[in-house]
């Protein structure tokens, strides 16, 4: 019998920016990249859908995909992509680990991107397993139709000032130290442009 508990901060809203902090609420084992707080990105329900996941990964792995300290683990959503659950445990159909891993993307807009084209795929898989005995491998989120409209959340139109830190960002020594100002008049972004570096600081080992 399968029982989904713990709602105590489940919030129905359509999306929300979840600010730099050294709190948050929740088990950091479960927790998308933007809902740590350290990536340009906003919470929607996309967020939900890599938290199913990482518990999907654990049901098949017996495993998490991260795991380690508290700060291990988010520097882990962030920056480092997981090992493939088919290469965990060989008995993991190739079609449950490319959709697992499509859940875990990095970016919200490579991830599923409704639950119902998520539960046609699992079903389907269902379906394979109970008539066939196992899974065959077939193209995944063909019937994951949003009838919605989401803008994507990356920063258009300043490719050239990103490329440019993080040009600088990937000349920088581990044990070297430097600095960079970046001035501009209040209002034309320089705050959203650092931002949107931010994952790629984090990669590096640097912090936000």
């Amino acid at each position: 019998e399968i029982k989904v508990i713990d709602f105590g901060i489940a919030a129905e809203l359509i999306n929300e920016r979840h600010f730099n902090s050294d709190l948050f609420e929740g088990t950091c084992l479960y927790i998308a990249p933007e809902q740590t707080g350290k990536i340009n990105r906003r919470v929607d329900f996309r967020s939900d859908l890599y938290s199913t996941g990482v518990t999907l990964y654990e049901i098949f792995t017996g495993k998490p995909p991260f795991d380690g300290d508290e700060l291990e683990v988010i520097h882990s959503h962030i920056a480092k992509i997981p090992l493939e659950p088919k290469n965990v445990c060989n008995e993991i159909p190739s079609t449950i680990s490319d959709i697992i891993m499509k859940l875990l993307s990095k970016n919200a807009e490579d991830r599923y991107q409704t639950a119902s084209g998520l539960k046609y795929d699992l079903e389907y898989c269902l379906e394979n397993f109970y008539s066939r005995e196992r899974i065959l491998n077939f193209q995944i989120a063909q019937k994951d139709l949003s009838n919605s409209f989401e803008i994507p959340q990356k920063l258009y139109g300043r490719e050239e000032d990103i490329g440019k830190l993080k040009d600088l960002l990937k000349s920088t020594d581990e044990n070297s130290l430097r600095m960079l100002l970046i001035s501009g008049y209040s209002g034309i972004g320089k705050t959203t442009i650092i931002q949107e570096i931010s994952q790629e600081v984090i990669c590096k080992g640097g912090q936000r």
